[in-house]
């Protein structure tokens, strides 16, 4: 079982929202204009069960956000296109960051 160390320290302006291996931040609309922010962006999120479901939502997504997916030992990031919330990741020590002094 893969284990990721998250380090989402970075919660000025938006916060962190997490839920079994599901994080995000920030705010989108889908393709029906509908807004999701806080827990509603994290149930928008939380019926994707595969790397397809969640592409699917993300290509869907306008707005600005980022999102950290872990399913079955893989782990999917996404931010939007600007990167308002940026994500750092290091493969030496199996983490992910909202800060870069951590990688």
């Amino acid at each position: 079982m893969l284990s990721i160390n998250t380090i989402l320290k970075n919660n000025k302006g938006f916060k962190w929202f997490e839920k079994d291996g599901l994080y995000v931040k920030g705010y989108i609309f889908d393709e029906s204009n509908n807004y999701y922010s806080q827990e509603k962006l994290l149930e928008y999120f939380s019926n994707c069960n595969s790397k397809d479901d969640f592409l699917e939502k993300i290509k869907k997504a306008n707005g600005l956000f980022s999102i950290i997916f872990i399913i079955n030992d893989t782990v999917f990031l996404a931010c939007d296109l600007v990167r308002m919330f940026p994500l750092f990741y290091s493969y030496s020590k199996n983490s992910v960051t909202d800060r870069k002094s951590v990688v």
